[in-house]
């Protein structure tokens, strides 16, 4: 169980060794003194053997007391295990040896009232092991990274949440504006540029090679000052420029570090398989549509990517085109067919990269209160479990509302087992992603569709898990519970 589960079972446990504990305890044994002068006098005028009717109730019924409420007894002490805060913690802490085990008592959640020793009925503790172990043993078998399910998925959302510092913003608009924005412009005049990742800056592209015969002054305003020197005119390749701004995007990765101390850009590598020439590349093409103004030519997200939009991107070239020619003659017509291209490129970006970042916040938002919101429903069901023993003290009904009970708690403490069902189905589904020729194409359309797999399958797992496993169980209960009133 995670730290918020185990918390949680405490505080039931705790709750629940109060109301045993209150004046309460008085009552299963007036019920049953009661109950068993009733079947005595009903067995009063009939044969010896209807006897067996009292004498049974009574049986079972102190059973029950001693196994599941031993302080209505008098060696109720006897029969009891014990408890507290500090021996509850994460077991995916304990089987992780670089994090940090913090018990229930280490939160400061757990009340002053609740803190002592908590009494456990040894039935109790028996069965409730049981619930809790099974269904993380076969968590286990089923998925070996049981202990760490969904690794990806908080990595992932960081990595979507990334801002660079200001200073680097401004110079990466330093850098689309006087060196990226013109070479396209030249590019789509020539032969050089003829597909969607010829146009990209990464790697070794036309366009990165184009880079090179061009030279800007960084502004002292918006470029990188070390690369001035002690001149103020000194001229810069505009291939260097992105180097250097691909260079301070990965020093910014490695000061940015996880709760764990891990720098993000070691994260990332681990976690999502981005390489840190790739992190640092997503950034800046994310940051260089953002300081192009309407959009700049997007990668690929799918392999016919030319054959499915191109049709949607020459619409708005020819657009543009026509506006440009409008207003400024024919080299306006050149700037307005790059505005067009940008516009008709920079809204797949766009779409994907929100698309992605819904679902997984979506899927984070199941996985994180998942967790909580199990720990409180088996708070309130292990800490009421007295009145459902109330209940079954009743003569006719011993036997249904334990039953019931106890398989309503085996489904709340199966988490484990549903966690590990999503990971795996998550990991799997994402094993092959399509793939895209070209630098900053392939590894961003690695990461896209991986994340949308990743995220998509766990957020459907998160819902659609524990409503199958609800019902295999309770329709499993239901046939032996027919079965066994059969044969009766």
């Amino acid at each position: 169980m995670s730290l918020p589960e185990a918390s949680y079972l405490f505080l039931g446990l705790a709750v629940q060794s109060l109301v045993r504990a209150s004046s309460l305890r008085h009552i299963p044994g007036v019920m049953v003194l009661v109950w068993a002068l009733v079947l005595l006098w009903r067995a009063t005028g009939h044969p010896l053997i209807a006897y067996k009717v009292p004498l049974g109730y009574c049986f079972t019924s102190l059973l029950m007391l001693a196994l599941f409420w031993n302080e209505c007894l008098p060696f109720g002490n006897l029969t009891t295990t014990t408890t507290d805060p500090t021996r509850i913690a994460s077991y995916a802490a304990t089987q992780d040896p670089d994090a940090e085990v913090r018990t229930a008592e280490d939160t400061g959640q757990v009340p002053a009232t609740l803190r002592e020793r908590v009494l456990i009925p040894t039935g109790f503790h028996l069965v409730l092991r049981g619930m809790t172990e099974t269904p993380l043993a076969l968590a286990r078998v089923i998925n070996q990274h049981a202990h760490r399910t969904f690794a990806s998925l908080m990595p992932m959302a960081w990595f979507l949440e990334v801002k660079l510092p200001a200073d680097q913003l401004t110079a990466i608009g330093d850098f689309t504006q006087g060196c990226y924005l013109p070479t396209l412009l030249e590019m789509m005049n020539g032969e050089s540029g003829r597909t969607i990742e010829d146009l990209l800056p990464f790697g070794d592209s036309p366009m990165r090679q184009q880079l090179v015969q061009h030279s800007v002054i960084p502004s002292s305003q918006t470029g990188i000052a070390w690369m001035r020197g002690p001149g103020v005119n000194i001229l810069t390749r505009c291939d260097t420029y992105l180097a250097a701004l691909e260079i301070n995007a990965q020093h910014w990765l490695v000061e940015l570090k996880s709760p764990k101390g891990t720098p993000y850009l070691e994260l990332f590598e681990q976690e999502l398989g981005l390489k840190p020439s790739e992190q640092a590349s997503i950034l800046l093409w994310r940051e260089m549509l953002h300081a192009a103004g309407p959009g700049v030519p997007a990668p690929s997200l799918a392999g016919q990517y030319a054959k499915v939009r191109g049709g949607s991107v020459t619409g708005s070239v020819l657009e543009g085109a026509g506006v440009g020619l409008t207003v400024g003659g024919w080299a306006g017509a050149g700037w307005g067919a790059l505005a067009g291209l940008l516009r008709g490129s920079i809204g797949e970006f766009q779409r994907s990269l929100e698309g992605l970042s819904w679902i997984v916040k979506t899927a984070m938002v199941l996985v994180w209160y998942a967790p909580y919101l199990l720990g409180i429903i088996n708070m309130v069901l292990i800490g009421l479990f007295p009145f459902v023993l109330i209940w079954s003290l009743i003569p006719g009904t011993q036997f249904a509302p334990l039953a019931y009970y106890f398989m309503a708690l085996l489904f709340t403490c199966s988490a484990p087992l549903w966690f590990a069902l999503v990971d795996v189905g998550a990991r799997l589904g994402s094993q092959q992603p399509p793939t895209v020729e070209g630098a900053i194409g392939a590894a961003w359309s690695l990461f896209i569709t991986t994340g949308l797999w990743q995220a998509s399958l766990t957020a459907l797992g998160m819902l659609l898990i524990p409503v199958v496993t609800g019902l295999l169980y309770f329709a499993a209960f239901r046939a032996v519970s027919s079965l066994w009133r059969g044969g009766l």
